[in-house]
């Protein structure tokens, strides 16, 4: 089974394992019905641990083909899942389904409302990722244009432009030079 990990580099003397992380896949932290003693649970593990990872199972065979990218706290992951032929053809594969994620990079949370439901104050597990179309996706890519943020992932031969938190302007819009 294939995963999304973030792992906080903190020079480890060994190889870390998975127990050495926090299972975010079940997204207990944005579930209302998480009991608040749970929660507290999961921040002081996520505190403690090296890290979180999140299975991917949304599609059967979905895999990150790319490498994730982190802009103002959120962690962008492009993903693929193949569309399988026929039984009798095993070795086809179709176009298959692109998704895009968007996660809080320290604890694996949704950063935005990608299933369109409900709002940004009521975040779930769905709001993790979305689809994006067809055929292998591009890993995000972030760019500046006139001074503002871009992002674009290509997608069976057009381009999706994730949702970017922040738009500033990296360019000074204005400053004085004091002596």
């Amino acid at each position: 089974m294939n995963r999304l990990y973030a792992v906080k580099d903190k020079n480890p003397t060994a190889p870390l394992a998975e127990t050495d992380l926090v299972d975010m896949t079940l997204d207990l932290l944005q579930d209302p019905n998480t009991p608040t003693a749970q929660k507290s649970s999961i921040l002081q593990s996520l505190s403690e641990k090296s890290g979180w990872f999140i299975k991917l199972d949304q599609s059967p065979g979905e895999k990150s083909l790319s490498v994730p990218v982190v802009f103002y706290g959120i962690v962008y992951y492009s993903t693929f899942s193949p569309t399988v032929g026929s039984e009798t053809d095993i070795c086809f594969v179709g176009e298959g389904t692109s998704r895009i994620y968007a996660l809080k990079y320290k604890t694996g949370n949704a950063a935005f409302n990608l299933d369109g439901l409900g709002t940004m104050d009521n975040l779930t597990r769905s709001d993790r990722s979305m689809i994006v179309g067809s055929a292998i996706p591009s890993g995000v890519i972030i760019t500046f244009i006139g001074g503002t943020s871009v992002g674009y992932v290509g997608v069976g031969g057009g381009v999706y432009k994730p949702t970017l938190f922040s738009k500033r302007s990296i360019i000074p819009v204005a400053w004085r030079i004091v002596f």
